[in-house]
């Protein structure tokens, strides 16, 4: 229990003398889909599974992961409006 302490003690001194500890709410990281982004949202829009995207079209990857990154980004490219040209 001890150690607990001074771990807690320490995470509290630290983010009083540096600020805010961690990165901001809402932050997106990168991800290894991020260069095919445009190919998977394609192929996802056409209503290709997952496990063919993974398997046939990147060659890399897992389920989980593309379902998740897909979910979190896909939401947000359809809130962004596409700039309007004349």
């Amino acid at each position: 229990m001890f150690w607990e302490e001074n771990f807690h003690f320490a995470i509290l001194t630290r983010s009083l003398t540096l600020g805010q500890l961690g990165k901001p709410a809402g932050t997106l990281q990168k991800t290894m889909y991020d260069s095919d982004k445009q190919r998977i949202f394609d192929l996802y829009k056409l209503g290709v599974p997952l496990h063919k995207i993974i398997s046939t079209h990147l060659g890399y990857g897992k389920y989980l992961s593309l379902k998740k990154f897909i979910d979190k980004r896909y939401s947000i490219d359809l809130l962004k409006k596409p700039s309007e040209s004349p």
